[in-house]
């Protein structure tokens, strides 16, 4: 199995849609995807991630399968907070510059996961994507997946820069605040993961592709 994450287009947060800039990244991406093989689509519920996912799906001439609410992003930037750390990737670069470990970071102890709720939001939608995985075939067992039956599928998930890092940072086995720092994922980037593995073998996920954004590149 292959998936591909995608990142939605450029946003309006406060209508929850693409902007003129974001329906354009959205066309963009949609022929980036053409030559991947894709034979499934799921997005977000949220309309700036459908509106990025229809324009592939009308491409391909594929429905969207289904829209995963757990793949929602309930936190939303306020383009005003990097000093008062409302979003991973300012409290990530700031402790960064403090010259602290990323790596080594006890989340609950950060201002960003502090206060409890975003913590358990954080382990409610890795729980959930595992739960979504396993229906594909593969089953969350410790740090890696047992592939409990072989999918030949590529499948495009349309989602956030938050949801999408907290997924894949998930996957690579890495601390959510050191994937926000190293991999600041831009409007439709493109990140691919392979499953390989057949049936009854432990599954490590290879990411072939982390971050591609070049087709947007002159927009």
């Amino acid at each position: 199995m292959r998936l591909i994450f995608v990142r939605h287009g450029d946003p309006d947060y406060a209508r929850d849609c693409l902007t003129e800039l974001g329906v354009r990244q959205a066309q963009a991406v949609s022929l980036r995807l053409e030559g991947e093989d894709i034979n499934r689509i799921y997005t977000s519920t949220m309309g700036r991630a459908v509106e990025t996912a229809q324009a592939t799906a009308d491409l391909l001439g594929l429905p969207i399968t289904d829209r995963l609410s757990f793949m929602d992003e309930k936190w939303t930037p306020t383009h005003a907070f990097r000093f008062t750390y409302d979003h991973p990737w300012a409290e990530a670069d700031a402790l960064a510059e403090e010259g602290l470990s990323l790596l080594d970071l006890d989340p609950a102890k950060t201002q960003w996961f502090g206060d409890g709720e975003r913590l358990a939001y954080d382990a409610d939608m890795r729980q959930a994507f595992d739960a979504w995985i396993e229906t594909l075939g593969y089953r969350r067992e410790g740090r890696y997946y047992r592939c409990v039956k072989e999918n030949g599928d590529v499948i495009a998930l349309f989602s956030h820069g938050g949801s999408g890092s907290r997924v894949m940072s998930h996957l690579m086995n890495l601390p959510f605040v050191y994937f926000c720092h190293m991999f600041h994922l831009t409007h439709t980037s493109v990140c691919i993961f392979d499953f390989k593995g057949t049936t009854g073998e432990l599954v490590t996920p290879k990411a072939r592709l982390i971050n591609d954004s070049r087709h947007i590149a002159s927009l």
